[in-house]
């Protein structure tokens, strides 16, 4: 076992020490040696949010685990978005990244992920980006003993949405719940709104999801989606 732990994690901690020497020497993220393949973790990220057409899709592969810094490929490594090379970028704060648009689509929004390591690996990815939509706008006041009923298209029952209601009031705490999505609806009583002062509310609802990869029997990486609808209403009556 101590001969194995030599092997593994001796390169490891030589290959980490000489990274982050180098990258507070000249303040920029490293390229990934072929020596840091076997110890990369891959961070995906797609986001998106109701009213903009694209979503944004960034890549981070980190040395030795989510924790480490970020670091850029070192040809032959590459990684392709539905089959397209990603934009590479850094800054100081968050390392090396990659970074690709797409069109959100309610009937295409599958997706996928190809990376090659130093040693020709090829690892793929697939994901189904969790768009949904309003399909009746809201009135520009609602009557609280009517209730208010949202109306999504693109979701299963069972989904579930993360709810947030918010007035204008210092010391109201809104609404802020998890709800199970059934017929493609959520709704809020007329009990539930008097959570809410009346006046301006701010409406948003999230759908989030995230995923561990597993690669070989060990955690690989992180795969996080996560889409948001926003609205806005004045709330009337008593």
């Amino acid at each position: 076992m101590t001969r194995h732990f030599h092997k593994v994690c001796f390169p490891l901690i030589l290959l980490l020490t000489a990274v982050l020497i180098a990258s507070c020497n000249n303040g920029s993220p490293q390229r990934a040696t072929d020596t840091a393949g076997d110890f990369l973790y891959l961070d995906y990220q797609a986001t998106g949010e109701d009213g903009v057409k694209e979503a944004v899709v960034r890549i981070q592969f980190h040395l030795a685990g989510p924790e480490g810094p970020a670091l850029l490929l070192d040809t032959p490594a590459m990684v392709l978005f539905d089959g397209l090379p990603m934009t590479e970028g850094k800054s100081k704060m968050n390392g090396g990244y990659y970074e690709a648009a797409f069109l959100l689509d309610e009937e295409n929004n599958e997706h996928f992920i190809t990376y090659r390591d130093q040693a020709g690996h090829i690892y793929n990815d697939t994901f189904s980006f969790p768009f949904f939509r309003v399909v009746k706008e809201l009135p520009q006041a609602i009557s609280r003993s009517k209730g208010l009923q949202i109306n999504f298209s693109a979701l299963d029952s069972g989904t579930e949405i993360h709810s947030m209601l918010t007035d204008t009031s210092f010391y109201g705490r809104g609404i802020d719940r998890v709800d199970s999505v059934t017929g493609n609806q959520i709704h809020f009583t007329e009990t539930e709104l008097l959570a809410l002062d009346n006046g301006p509310i701010h409406l948003e609802f999230f759908r989030e999801e995230e995923h561990y990869l597993q690669r070989n029997g060990r955690l690989h990486g992180r795969l996080y989606l996560s889409y948001n609808v926003s609205r806005e209403f004045e709330l009337v009556g008593k």
